[in-house]
């Protein structure tokens, strides 16, 4: 027996030793455990190693104590000649301490493979009473020194040093890129290097190219080698810091794209690809191998990777030529290109002339075919053959390399006779390409000559034919080919030319032409007439005539030339015989002899006979005819068949003549079929057989019979053939599987209708005959598929029938091969072709496996009303007997009950494997030994989780059987077998071991089966370094898990830490019965130590610091508590690691006990359960922390604040109040709330002097709800520096209730950047700000309410309003009338409470615009307003009496308004109103647009020239009219004339006395006697009215109040008016004649319009081109004349015109564009192709806005649709996406129909963007553009890819609204205004009139999100699927479209 002591280093606070006693057997026999008291053991150490870490270059020294405290020591080597110092921390009796053992400039401390004794620890004396401590540091390791290269242009060669690597060896160096070219992101790289025998590295290199998988290195990188490995083992290797640097990546031919020759064939274009390509490149060198070739010219660069190079080609060979079809390989490129190995070229063939050859036509001696062959290259086409000293060259045809061309060589021609020409050029032409060229040599051709007429010889007649006249013609020199005479007949006045045939038989000095002509009834030539030769020409020549020729052509004789007969009507019983002759007296009688002819004995035979007919007609005849009855007639003169001789033709009193042989031959007897009938059916009833007799019939020729049936009327036919001539046969298919075949049909009757021999001609046939067919049987056809059930018991045989009725039938079949086996089936049929019989297979057999049956027959059970047809052998065949599982028998469990043993039997089974299929979910594999027996296991329990298992308890059902081809196998029904009840069974022991709170017990997490919670177990385990020491650990339930404990410290220890353990028994504890337990282990780790605690800020939070701790062995997922000093706050903590833990981020504000620059001291670390269990830890303080100047909050991406910056305590994420809140608290500089979601201000803060600025960063635009607390009156207030970026901010009832405001400021300075503003509705300003350094706003958008104020802006020394939009309502609040005006003007013009008002400030406007601000836009006093390419719109005040009174800015106090420019609205020639006011020492500066503009002052003209004068209320009036005649500076001013001189002046003030009355454009001025008093009665006396106060702003008119009297006072009704009568009428006469004038000269010029346009058009082929557009600078004027049919002249001079319908130009129509301002090129609508215009105002902009149309609403969906579909056509074609993109009312055309147009391209001659792809980087419109209106918002984000098409749908949405409301989106301001107002998210207003669809349709196109927006399909289906638009048509107001 032994004895084995543990020391164990706690026992009551003294050593103790725990003992075992163990037998030599190694058999514990008994195991006893005894403690016993020694004397405290001094600290020492017990041992020291050394290792190296893992950079290899440092030695780690790790120390194991006893009794020594943990602090930091002193460790003191040896190691014979020197001590090393060094310092470590020892914790829990464990230290180490890393030292530098590479000698690096000598900081090395240790030294490689070197022996030292440890001399002491700290003061500590190292133990004397054990053996010295002694330890050797490692050697030194394998180690790679450094690595040198050398650059390739396609590698880099490296030459690494090493020491101590083993030879034969490889190495992985693992590279890392520090610096890499720009497009190439940081990468990883992996090299091999090999040592030699002796280990030394060998040179390698890395391959830099090509550019795939065997690249090694990139170009132009610095690698750095981050770690080196041994390949096979991945040991690492040392290795010092090493660079390594690749080359700058060079230019690079790497191949040939193409090489292409030049049309001339003289230079080849050789198109190279590469990498880096740069203009310098120097020239190229090539050779073939026997000639080198050296470029004359330097490449042409295309791009980077493309460039190419021109060479001189040619047949000759020489340096300066490449050779067709040699192939050259470059050798170089310049002197910094690298060019790749295989770079070669081919130069391609050239099309070579290798022969031209002429020869003489064989039909004319002056034409030549002109033969070409081309060699090399096989070319085809029309080419041009040209000629030296010929301007007219030769087309010539190839193909396929030959062709001919006939050459004129004529007397006109080009070509002369017997000439040499030399071939100049063969090149082939075609438009838009370019010239190709076939080389050739030296080519001659030449040529010869000939012809002439001479004389006419006289005409005969021709003996044969007495109509024609033979001509002779004496020529010479003639050639082969057909000529034309032309005469005329010379008693023809009018000298009609006829042309006269004659061809020459052979080419001779002298030729004979002859040719016949036909006289009788030609309307050429006639008998008796002279004609005279004109001329003799070919197609291609003339023949020379030697002198004016005339020929006679003989009279006309009386003739029978012919005979012929026919049979009549359908009987063919009558005989015509028909004479035909010439000048045959019409409507004479006429008798004929005729004599029946034998043609074989060229005699006459039997009797003469006369048949007697009339000439019918008057004149001369050429026919006349006789008809005989001849069918049946016994009697009859002429015979079937007979000839007949016409011997004699008399005529009364006129000569006659008949031809020798007029000879006729009557038809013979016509064929007839007499009857038709049927004979018997064949054995299966599938014919019809008939029985035909006829007459005369042709034998063995088939007839085709017409069979008509009358119900249903169909046409049949059939084919009958005659064996006699009186007899036949023929049969019709009944059925026939091919319908097609089919004859005739069953049960119908049928009549002959018609009958045809095998030429389609009639044959004759007895009418009425009819016959029937019989009724049709049934019929078993085939037998089609034979099915199987799924487990093979019955098969089903599918039967096709025809005919067969619905039922029961049985069904006889036979054994093919047992004649005596005939089952008898049941057979059914649910249709006329469908039937099935079922048969059982198995295990009761009516078929049989393997075997073919035939069907014998078929019969009904039960109601058979027809016969049953079966088809001869129909056959089926049954499958072999298939594998079939027919048993399973269950043995006893095995292996602890974790497999069940099945037997299994079969029937023809192979050896497997099989897969078995459970119900419930399960499978077996099984195998089977021979056909018949086989085994299978199931697996009830397997800790591997991938083996299939089955369940305990279960019954299991066979369900389903496969193969090993997964081919299913039978197997029989309630195959089955039952598990066992699954045993108690510890399984697995988790690695998340953990300690108790107290650190006493060891929690082991484990996992079992069938464990009952109800019960304990017991768990052995043995030690595996003292395997006999048994511990027995309780196991019990908790926590929902299974906890094996085990002591680790205490009286009684389960298990020592360090030790590994495995499961020994498993029992129920107080049982000693065994349990199933699987192989476990598990190894105790030591017990926890905190080692340091520190803190640091939060990343999110700089007032939130985090507490985090390190040690060793920490309990993972515990919950501990930090106690602090001094402070009852405790900060949970979690141990996120077994080294770690952290805590939550801790708020220094808002928090009990924490605050900025304190340092915190721990008190303990105590579990969270129990706070007397504690962690030991060493430091044990953290902090100071320096309180932060500057906050930053919502910084995260998910825009949720810090929540312990609020003590613990909820945060509702929407507030911003609550930040507020603690903002006040510290002492800030900088506050910035960024990434803000949508927030909730109530509570206001006072930010002092701080900067604060409020923003977004991540571009969403988030809501800000103003929503103030009572007491808040604004929710900023301070004098710092604020700044508001990316947000929209709303208003709430609470605002209005309380009238806070938004920002309030006194100093420092404010910046709104993309800021929407609305529903701000409140009694303060938004903004009030005094006295500010500077206020900017940018991009800010606010929508006002009625009377909003949005700034009030005193002493800062400038506003800044950039690319602003401010919008009011609009509704004014309130209308004014007219009436007592004179009262109101202050009112109206000194009007107050602008939406921006300023004191003491200068306003700056850029590019911002004021629109519906009721109330007014700006109000300024004592500062300067500028105004730079900024709108006022619609500021209108709503009196009911001034209309375009606006309200925009007014001026008061020592103010000045510069108006710089401006971009439209009011202030515009457009918008001409009232829309400033200048009050006390205002002034006013304009550019000369403003100057010119007539809003300044009105405009006046008096009604009449003089007053009146009412004598009863004693007051003149006087009556004006003008525009704009707003109640603003009107004063009048009286003065008396006296001699033309004025003698003195008085002023009115307007009184009750004195009056106006007056609207904008008319006013009535009364002035009463009292204002007039001082005037002299006898003078003349005039008024001026006045506007304004000087010269740049008044307006004055002169009025005459009265003329003299030396009777009655001033105020005497004036009597005279005579004088007056005189003058008004002599005015009204020089009025009219000044409109007469007037409309003489626009009639005038309407007309000389008219006529230059009639001359253009005809200039331009008739192409009627549309008046000319006009141009954009003149777009003012047509605006101005919108009503007008205006058109831009030639002179830039605007004229009256007509209007007229647009020319449209289809592609490859030439168009001249002579006078053609503007065109454009559409797609309209039911027009496939893209057209081009010529085009006037007939934009859809123009019709709805400038001559105001207005559409029906059919008019207005018709057109949607069409623009819809229109825009659908532009998204196929990618030409078109620009287009697309930008489509407006501007660019949508109409014609005189209104069929919509869209325009392609956005100007004439400018084309559209092209591109391949649906999505583009679509380029904006510029500024100003008035297309931007209708633009998507996406175009303007500079996103990289848009859809155009949902840009498209974008637009059309916007014109949807158009057409419907007649209104431009957001007209009240510019178009880059409205497009900002879009990209936000605004829509159009709709009112109430628009139908809910097209509402809904609008808001899906104007969606912010393309991918929200229907695609134009969608737009498409909706648009045509229901009316969407109103009708805005009246009776009043229909105008009739027009262009």
């Amino acid at each position: 027996m032994k004895i084995q002591t543990k020391y164990t280093d706690r026992c009551n606070d003294q050593d103790c030793w725990s003992y075992y006693l163990y037998t030599d057997a190694s058999t514990v026999t008994k195991f006893v455990t005894f403690t016993f008291t020694t004397p405290t053991q001094p600290p020492h150490v017990h041992s020291i190693k050394a290792s190296l870490d893992e950079s290899l270059d440092c030695v780690v020294f790790s120390l194991i104590t006893t009794n020594v405290k943990d602090g930091t020591y002193t460790l003191v080597l040896k190691d014979g000649e020197a001590e090393v110092e060094m310092e470590t921390m020892i914790v829990g009796s464990r230290g180490s301490v890393t030292v530098l053992a590479r000698n690096v400039s000598g900081l090395a401390k240790v030294k490689y493979g070197t022996f030292y004794e440890l001399v002491s620890l700290s003061n500590l004396e190292v133990s004397t009473t054990r053996t010295p401590i002694s330890v050797s540091t490692p050697p030194a390791p394998p180690r790679i020194v450094s690595v040198s290269g050398t650059s390739g242009s396609d590698s880099v060669g490296l030459h690494w040093t090493s020491s101590t690597l083993s030879p034969s060896t490889s190495y992985s160096v693992f590279l890392s890129s520090t610096s890499t070219p720009s497009g190439v992101s940081a990468h990883t790289r992996t090299l091999t290097i090999v040592t030699d025998g002796s280990g030394e590295v060998i040179d390698s290199s890395a391959q830099l190219y090509p550019f795939d998988a065997d690249k090694q290195l990139e170009y132009g990188t610095v690698y750095s080698v981050t770690r080196v490995e041994e390949t096979l083992t991945s040991t690492r290797i040392a290795s010092d810091a090493m660079t390594i640097t690749t080359p700058s990546e060079p230019s690079r031919i790497e191949g040939v794209q193409s090489i292409v020759l030049n049309g001339a064939k003289t230079e080849a274009t050789v198109t190279f690809s590469g990498r880096l390509l740069k203009l310098s490149m120097g020239s190229i060198n090539a050779t073939n191998g026997s000639l080198k070739w050296t470029s004359v010219s330097s490449l042409s660069f295309v791009d980077s990777e493309s460039c190419s190079a021109v060479f001189s080609v040619g047949l000759v060979e020489d340096e300066s030529r490449m050779q067709f079809k040699e192939e050259y390989t470059i050798e170089g490129v310049g002197s910094s290109y690298v060019v790749n190995a295989d770079v070669s070229m081919r130069i391609p063939a050239a099309p070579v002339l290798s022969t031209l050859s002429t020869s003489l036509d064989t039909s004319t001696n002056h034409h030549f075919s002109l033969s070409v062959k081309v060699s090399d290259v096989v070319v085809s086409g029309d080419f041009i053959a040209s000629f030296t000293g010929v301007s007219t060259p030769i087309a010539i045809s190839l193909t396929n390399g030959e062709g001919t061309s006939r050459v004129e060589v004529s007397l006109n021609s080009q070509f002369g006779f017997n000439k040499s020409y030399s071939l100049s050029s063969l090149v082939k032409k075609e438009s838009g390409k370019e010239d190709e060229h076939i080389v050739f040599g030296e080519i001659l051709m030449e040529t010869l000559e000939g012809p002439t007429l001479s004389s006419i010889r006289s005409p005969t007649l021709t003996p044969t034919n007495l109509n024609n006249v033979d001509l002779k013609l004496d020529c010479s020199r003639m050639t082969q080919e057909l000529f034309i005479l032309k005469v005329f007949d010379v008693s023809d006045a009018t000298k009609k030319e006829i042309d006269l045939s004659f061809s020459f038989g052979s080419v001779s000095p002298t030729s004979i032409g002859e040719g016949s002509f036909v006289v009788y009834g030609s309307e050429e030539l006639k008998y008796g007439r002279t004609y005279e030769v004109i001329s003799m020409t070919s197609s291609t020549i003339s023949a020379s005539v030697s002198s004016s020729t005339r020929f006679t052509i003989p009279p006309a004789p009386c003739r029978v030339e012919s005979a012929c007969c026919d049979l009549l009507d359908d009987e063919k019983a009558f005989e015509t015989v028909l004479l035909s002759g010439v000048a045959l007296p019409g409507g004479s009688s006429f008798s004929v002899s005729i004599q029946e002819w034998d043609s074989k004995a060229n005699e006459v035979k039997g009797l003469l006979f006369v048949l007697d007919g009339t000439v019918s007609g008057s004149g001369d005849q050429t026919s006349a005819s006789v008809t005989e009855l001849i069918f049946r007639n016994a009697e009859s003169k002429l015979k079937y068949g007979a000839e007949y001789i016409v011997s004699l033709l008399t005529i009364a009193d006129t000569p006659t003549i008949v031809n020798p042989l007029v000879v006729f031959q009557v038809p013979a007897e016509p064929t007839r079929v007499t009857k038709l009938s049927l004979s018997p059916y064949d054995a299966l009833e599938k014919k019809a057989n008939f029985v035909v007799e006829g007459l005369s019939m042709p034998t063995n020729k088939k007839l085709t019979l017409s069979l008509t049936s009358s119900s249903p009327s169909t046409v049949r036919t059939i084919v009958v053939s005659f064996t006699t001539s009186t007899a036949g046969s023929g049969s019709g298919i009944l059925f026939s599987e091919n319908s097609e075949e089919i004859e005739l049909d069953y049960d119908t009757t049928y009549e002959l209708t018609n009958v045809v021999d095998e030429k389609k001609d009639e044959v004759l046939f007895v009418g009425g005959q009819t016959i029937k067919t019989i009724s049709e049987p049934g019929r078993v056809l085939r037998v089609g598929t034979v099915g199987y059930s799924d487990d093979k018991n019955t098969t089903t045989i599918a039967l096709e029938g025809h005919w067969m009725e619905t039922g029961e039938f049985s069904m006889e079949v036979e054994n093919t091969a047992d004649s005596s086996d005939k089952p008898v089936l049941t057979a059914s049929f649910g249709s006329e072709v469908e039937g099935t019989s079922t048969a059982w297979l198995y295990p009761t057999a009516e078929l049989k496996f393997g075997v073919r049956y035939r069907i014998v027959s078929l019969e009904k059970k039960v109601g058979m009303s027809r016969k049953v047809h079966v088809e001869s052998s129909i056959e089926f065949s049954l499958d072999p007997t298939p594998a079939r599982l027919t048993g399973l028998v269950q043995k006893s469990p095995v292996d602890k009950e974790k497999e069940l043993p099945l037997v299994l039997t079969g029937i023809g089974m192979t050896k497997g494997p099989f897969t078995i299929s459970l119900s419930p979910a399960g499978s077996l594999t099984a195998t089977f030994t021979d056909g018949t027996s086989g085994s299978s296991t199931a697996i009830l329990f397997s800790t591997n989780e991938e083996v299939s298992r089955l369940n305990y308890s279960t019954r299991y059902e066979v369900i389903g059987m496969t193969d090993s081809s997964s081919e299913p196998v039978l197997y029989d029904s309630g195959l089955s077998f039952v598990t066992g009840t699954e045993p108690t069974r510890l399984v697995t022991i988790s690695s998340s071991l953990r300690f108790n709170p107290s650190q006493t017990t060891l929690l082991i997490p484990v996992a079992g089966r069938e464990l009952d919670t109800s019960k304990e177990y017991v768990v052995e385990v043995k030690d595996s370094v003292s395997p006999f020491a048994l511990s027995n650990l309780s196991m019990s339930f908790s926590s929902s898990e299974w906890i094996v404990s085990g002591t680790i410290f205490g009286d009684s220890v389960d298990l020592l830490p360090s030790h590994s353990y495995s499961v020994n028994g498993f029992f129920v504890s107080g049982s000693s019965s065994p349990l199933f337990f699987e192989p476990i282990s598990f190894t105790v780790p030591d017990p926890p130590l905190i080692a340091s605690i520190s803190a640091t800020f939060s990343t999110e939070m700089n007032t939130s610091i985090l507490l985090s701790v390190s040690g060793s062995n920490l309990p993972e997922a515990f919950t501990y508590v930090i106690h602090l000093v001094n402070s009852p706050l405790t900060i949970p903590i979690i141990f996120t690691s077994d080294t770690s833990g952290s805590s939550s981020p801790i708020s220094l504000i808002r928090q009990p006990g924490l605050q900025f620059a304190t340092t915190f001291e721990v008190s303990k670390i105590s579990s969270e359960l129990d706070s007397n269990l504690e962690i030991p830890i060493s430091s044990k303080t953290f902090g100071p922390f320096t309180a932060p100047t500057e906050l930053s909050l919502f910084s995260d991406s998910t825009g949720s604040a810090d929540e312990s910056l609020f003590g613990g305590e909820d945060f509702p994420a929407r507030s911003l109040g609550l930040l507020f809140d603690v903002v006040k608290e510290l002492n800030l500089k900088r506050l910035t709330i960024s990434t803000l979601t949508s927030t909730i201000a109530e509570k206001g803060l006072d930010f002092s002097s701080m900067r604060v600025k409020l923003s977004d960063s991540m571009t969403s635009h988030p809501t800000i709800e103003v929503k103030p607390e009572n007491g808040v009156a604004w929710m900023l207030r301070g004098h710092g520096r604020l700044e508001l970026e990316s947000l929209t901010i709303v208003g709430s009832s609470e605002l209005k209730a309380r009238g806070s405001g938004l920002v309030w400021m006194d100093g420092g300075s404010i910046e709104m950047t993309k800021v929407i503003l609305k529903l701000l509705e409140t009694s303060s300003p938004i903004l009030e700000l005094s006295s500010l350094s500077h206020s900017s706003l940018s991009e800010t958008s606010f929508l006002g309410s009625v009377e909003s104020v949005f700034a009030k802006v005193s002493d800062t020394a400038y506003m800044t309003l950039s690319s602003c939009t401010f919008l009011g309502p609009s509704t004014p609040s309130s209308s004014f009338s007219s009436s007592n005006l004179h009262s109101s003007t202050e009112e109206i013009c000194s009007w107050t409470g602008a939406v921006i008002q300023t004191s003491n400030t200068n306003p700056y406007l850029f590019s911002s615009h004021f629109s519906h601000f009721h109330q007014g836009a700006i109000e300024t006093v004592d500062g300067r307003v500028e105004v730079f390419t900024s709108s006022f719109q619609k500021n209108f005040a709503g009196f009911e009496a001034f209309p375009s009174f606006g309200r925009n800015i007014r001026c008061s106090g020592n103010g000045e308004v510069v108006i710089e420019s401006l971009s439209g609205g009011d202030g515009t020639k457009e918008h001409r109103n009232g829309w400033i006011v200048l009050e006390e020492n205002c002034t006013i500066e304009t550019d000369d647009i403003a100057a010119d503009s007539v809003f300044f002052s009105p405009e006046l003209t008096p009604n009449e020239k003089k007053a009146e004068w009412n004598k009863k209320t004693k007051t003149f009036k006087v009556g004006l009219k003008g525009e704009f005649l707003i109640p603003c500076g009107l004063w009048i001013e009286v003065f008396s004339i006296e001699e033309k001189k004025e003698k003195s002046r008085q002023t009115i003030a307007l009184s009750s006395s004195n009056t106006v009355d007056w609207t904008e454009s008319s006013m009535t001025i009364t002035l009463s006697e009292e204002a007039l008093k001082q005037l002299e009665s006898k003078l003349e006396w005039r008024a001026r009215v006045v506007f304004g106060s000087d010269d740049r702003t008044s307006t004055s008119v002169m009025v005459k109040l009265s003329a003299s009297d030396e009777r009655k006072s001033q105020f005497s009704e004036h009597k005279n008016w005579i004088l007056p009568l005189i003058i008004s009428a002599s005015v009204l006469l020089i009025a009219f004649f000044v409109i007469l004038v007037i409309v003489f000269i626009c009639r005038r010029n309407k007309k000389q319009n008219a006529e230059k346009l009639s001359t253009q058009n005809k200039e331009l082929d008739d192409a009627a081109f549309m008046v000319k557009m006009e141009p954009p600078d003149q777009d003012d004027i047509f605006r101005q004349h919108s009503s007008a049919n205006l058109v831009k002249a030639p002179g830039n001079a605007l004229e009256c015109a007509p209007s007229t319908e647009p020319k449209i130009i289809r592609q490859g129509e030439a168009v001249d564009p002579r006078g053609v301002v503007e065109t454009r090129k559409v797609i309209r609508f039911g027009d496939e192709q893209e057209t081009t215009i010529v085009f006037t105002n007939d934009t859809l902009f123009n019709r709805l806005h400038r001559q105001q149309v207005k559409l029906a609403k059919e008019e207005k969906q018709r057109m949607s649709v069409e623009l819809a579909k229109l825009a659908e056509r532009m998204r196929q074609n990618f030409e078109n996406f620009t287009a697309l993109s930008r489509i407006s009312p501007h660019t949508i055309l109409l014609d005189s129909s209104n069929r919509v147009m869209l325009q392609t391209e956005e100007k004439a001659g400018v084309p559209t963007q092209n591109s391949t792809q649906s999505f583009l980087g679509l380029e904006p419109l510029g500024e100003g553009h008035e297309g931007k209106r209708w633009q998507a918002p996406e175009i303007y984000e500079g996103k990289e890819k848009v859809s155009a098409e949902k840009a498209a749908v974008f637009s059309l949405g916007l014109i949807l609204w158009e057409l419907e409301t007649e209104s431009v989106p957001f007209g009240e301001v510019d178009s880059t205004n409205a497009q900002r107002l879009l990209g936000t998210g605004f829509q159009p207003c709709t009112d109430r009139s628009m139908g809910m669809e097209l509402m809904i349709v609008i808001e899906k196109c104007l969606s912010l999100k393309p991918d929200d927006r229907p695609t134009l399909q969608d737009l498409i289906s909706s648009l045509e699927s229901s009316s969407l638009f109103s009708d805005n048509q009246t009776q009043q107001n229909q105008v009739e479209l027009n262009a």
